[in-house]
C-alpha cells in the first residue's frame, strides 16, 4: 500500500545530456507532466562510438512505449549499436516532444527553487532558473549530489564504494577503413603468444603474470571503427598505456587474408568533425551506490533524485547499467502521483524499498566479478614469488 505525500513539484529539471537524462524525460513527458527542462552542454552533439547490445534497446523501447527506437540486427558489431545512435534517435524523440533544452552547465543550487547554470565556453555567461525537483542524471561524476552535499550542513547523501578493488582502464580507439573488412578473419591463439605478450607487457611494467583484462566489440563484424578497452597500471605513462594498446591489439591477431595487420597503422586518425575526440581515453572502474536513492528537500534546497550512473554506475563490462536504470525509472514513476501536469504527491520510501530489489543482482554481479580479478591477481603473486622460471 502506498503512502504518498504531498510534493507539488511542477518545475522538473533533468541534468545530464546522455541516454537516462533523455529517457527521463520521455517518460515524464508520456505520463503528462509539462514543465520538464533537459539541462546538459552536450545536448544535440552525440559522438560516442562505444556500443549497446541489443537488450539495451530493447528494455529503452519498453520503458518509452509508444513511442520506439530501432533494434539492431545484431548482439554487437554494427554501427546500429552505436551509443550515439540511440542518442541521436532519443534526442528525436525529445524535440517531437517540445521538452525545453538548455545547453548549460550545472553550478550550484540558489535555495529550493533555483539553481544556477553557466555556459562551459563562457563562465560569464550564466543563468538562474526555477525547479521544484531536479533529477541527477550526470553519470558517475554525480555532479548535483556531490554539490547539495557541499551546501547542506549533514551531508544527506553517501556515495559507497560498491567493492574494496578498483581499476585502471583505457579505450584505445582503431579504424581499419583503408582495409577491406569484408576479409578480416581472427587467428587462434595459443600458448606461446600469450607467454610472448606477457613478457612485452612486463617490460612495460605490467607487475601481474596474468594479461590484463581487455574487452572488444565483434572484431568479424563489416565495421571498421573498433574500441579496445582493457586495464593498465596505475604507474603507466600515457606512452605505456598506448604500447600496451598496441600489444594487445596485435594479440588479438586480426588478418585481411593473409596479412597481418600492424596495430600502430591503425589508430584512429584525428576526426575532422569532432577534433577533441581522443584516440585513447582512460577512466577508473570503480562501481559506487549512492544512498539513500532520493533527498525530500529542505527550506534551502530542491527535491534531488540521483538516476542512471547517478544512483549505480555499473561498470560498462556488464553491460547492464542502462537496463538497470530503466527498471528504476519505471519503479520511480510508479511511486508518482501526476495530476494537470503535475507531480502532485510521491511515495519516497516505497520507491527507496523498490530501488533496493532492483539494485540487488546488479550489485551482486559487480562484487562477484571484482572479487574473481582480485582471486587470480593473488594466485598470480603467489606463482611470482614461488616459481623459478624467470620471464625477464
Amino acid at each position: 500500500m502506498l503512502n504518498h505525500h504531498l510534493i507539488n513539484a511542477k518545475k522538473i529539471i533533468v541534468i545530464g545530456d546522455g541516454p537516462a537524462a533523455m529517457i527521463t524525460c520521455i517518460k515524464l513527458a508520456q505520463l503528462g507532466v509539462t514543465d520538464i527542462t533537459l539541462i546538459g552542454p552536450r545536448i544535440g552533439y552525440y559522438i560516442r562510438s562505444g556500443e549497446f547490445n541489443h537488450e539495451v534497446f530493447e528494455s529503452v523501447n519498453k520503458i518509452i512505449y509508444p513511442l520506439s527506437i530501432k533494434i539492431p540486427p545484431s548482439y554487437y558489431g554494427s554501427s546500429a549499436n552505436y551509443i550515439r545512435n540511440l542518442e541521436k534517435q532519443l534526442y528525436t524523440h525529445i524535440k517531437q516532444l517540445n521538452i525545453k533544452c538548455v545547453k548549460k552547465k550545472f553550478v550550484t543550487f540558489i535555495n529550493n527553487k533555483q539553481i544556477k547554470l553557466a555556459n562551459p565556453q563562457n563562465s560569464s555567461d550564466t543563468e538562474l532558473i526555477e525547479t521544484d525537483l531536479v533529477l541527477d542524471c550526470t553519470g558517475a561524476k554525480r555532479a548535483i549530489i556531490k554539490e547539495l552535499n557541499k551546501q547542506s550542513p549533514t551531508a544527506p547523501f553517501q556515495i559507497t564504494p560498491v567493492s574494496d578493488i578498483s581499476y585502471d582502464f583505457a579505450m584505445a580507439r582503431f579504424d581499419y577503413t583503408s582495409k577491406d573488412t569484408s576479409q578480416v578473419k581472427q587467428a587462434k591463439k595459443n600458448l606461446v603468444d600469450e607467454i610472448l605478450l606477457l613478457i612485452k607487457l612486463r617490460r612495460l611494467g605490467w607487475p601481474f603474470y596474468i594479461l590484463p583484462a581487455f574487452y572488444h566489440f565483434d572484431w568479424e563484424s563489416n565495421n571498421p571503427k573498433q574500441n579496445l578497452y582493457f586495464r593498465y597500471h596505475p604507474n603507466a605513462t600515457p606512452d605505456t598505456i598506448k604500447e600496451m594498446a598496441c600489444l594487445l591489439e596485435s594479440y588479438h591477431s586480426l588478418y585481411f587474408d593473409d596479412e597481418k595487420i600492424n596495430a600502430n597503422t591503425f589508430f584512429h586518425t584525428p576526426s575532422k568533425n569532432y577534433p577533441d575526440k581522443k584516440i585513447i581515453s582512460t577512466f577508473k572502474l570503480a562501481p559506487c551506490l549512492t544512498t539513500p536513492s532520493c533527498y525530500e528537500g529542505s527550506p534551502s534546497l530542491p527535491i534531488v533524485i540521483p538516476l542512471g550512473d547517478s544512483l549505480l554506475n555499473v561498470p560498462f563490462i556488464y553491460a547492464k547499467s542502462l537496463i538497470t536504470f530503466t527498471h528504476v525509472l519505471k519503479q520511480l514513476t510508479l511511486s508518482f502521483i501526476i495530476e494537470d501536469g503535475v507531480i502532485t504527491k510521491a511515495d519516497f520510501q516505497h520507491y527507496d524499498q523498490q530501488i533496493q530489489n532492483c539494485l540487488a543482482s546488479p550489485l551482486k554481479e559487480i562484487k562477484e566479478g571484482f572479487s574473481n580479478f582480485a582471486e587470480k591477481e593473488s594466485m598470480s603473486s603467489i606463482y611470482e614469488k614461488t616459481s623459478s622460471v624467470k620471464l625477464l
